[in-house]
């Protein structure tokens, strides 16, 4: 008996056929000769369970695997005659992808390991992110990390280790930084502690206690600092220090007290500025040479500092 007067009992069939088969309601209407709401009403009368816009599992399959090779939810809709806020749904509802690349993904002019920062693992990411810490900034969709300019070769061994190709910039003064954008990059600091305006809030990150020694190198490279004191007649002094939060220097106090000789190492507040401070050659040398033990990677500019002024000690106690 047809539906309505334009509708036949084959065209019925043919509608629910389709339909079963992966077709969409506006193509299985299309097939049938009918229109997408004819189509509609033929289901709805038959107890079919619309799949809205939907496609069969194989057609699914077909766009996720165009998302996973690069594709952007608005191409996808657009090659499969869709909505984009439906492909969205789709690719989290029935795929688990939590959370999509946003359009600045596909406009980047620059490449980097936007993975890089998602475990601290290895003794180069943790002095990093000790160095970032320290120096970097985290504006949530762009990391900048600065440095004076006669370390520039130091920030090309971090552009180097992020697999990044981004440019380096000069900034007032003699400082240079390295600006990579990837808010992936920046959401993976945050885990660790490297907040969007985090001077006043830095605290230590949660790392595996072997690497340590790796995140305060880097930490102490950033805002880390030595002076060689000298007075008529006696031996020059080495003296160390290392600004930070107090709840960050807390941590790193107990570290270094734990992981060294050293027994004592003063925390000491200079009105909001914070640090650690301790003088003697015997005591810099225990914790310069915790630092320096089996590193990788290190501001060379510091460490041959340190080792010029361990010269200058070492020849006075010769005489």
């Amino acid at each position: 008996m047809p539906l309505g007067y334009k509708v036949t009992t084959r065209q019925e069939a043919a509608v629910l056929e389709y339909y079963r088969q992966g077709m969409t309601q506006k193509d299985a209407g299309e097939a049938a000769g009918i229109s997408v709401g004819s189509a509609r009403m033929i289901l709805r009368k038959n107890h079919v369970k619309p799949r809205g816009w939907g496609y069969g599992f194989a057609k699914k399959q077909d766009m996720l695997l165009c998302y996973e090779t690069g594709a952007s939810v608005v191409d996808i809709a657009r090659n499969f005659s869709c909505c984009p806020d439906a492909v969205a749904d789709m690719l989290k509802r029935d795929f688990g992808i939590r959370e999509l690349r946003g359009a600045g993904h596909y406009n980047r002019k620059y490449s980097v390991d936007h993975t890089y920062f998602d475990a601290i693992d290895n003794q180069e990411k943790a002095y990093w992110l000790g160095f970032i810490v320290a120096d970097g900034c985290n504006r949530v969709s762009n990391l900048s990390v600065a440095a004076h300019r006669q370390d520039h070769s130091h920030l090309e061994k971090l552009r180097t280790s992020m697999s990044s190709t981004h440019p380096f910039k000069r900034g007032s003064g003699n400082c240079e930084y390295l600006q990579v954008n990837s808010s992936e990059i920046c959401r993976a600091l945050s885990r660790f502690g490297v907040i969007p305006a985090k001077s006043h809030r830095s605290i230590y990150p949660d790392i595996p206690p072997m690497l340590d020694v790796h995140f305060i190198r880097g930490l102490w490279d950033g805002d880390g600092g030595m002076s060689l004191g000298r007075k008529h007649g006696k031996c020059p002094q080495i003296m160390w220090t290392l600004c930070g939060t107090r709840a960050l220097l807390t941590t790193v106090q107990a570290v270094v007290l734990r992981e060294t000789e050293v027994t004592y190492l003063p925390i000491q507040q200079h009105s909001t500025i914070f640090r650690l401070y301790t003088g003697g050659n015997k005591k810099v040398r225990m914790i310069m040479e915790w630092l320096y033990d089996a590193s990788d990677v290190c501001l060379e500019r510091k460490r041959d500092r340190y080792y010029a002024y361990s010269e200058t000690v070492s020849t006075w106690n010769a005489k």
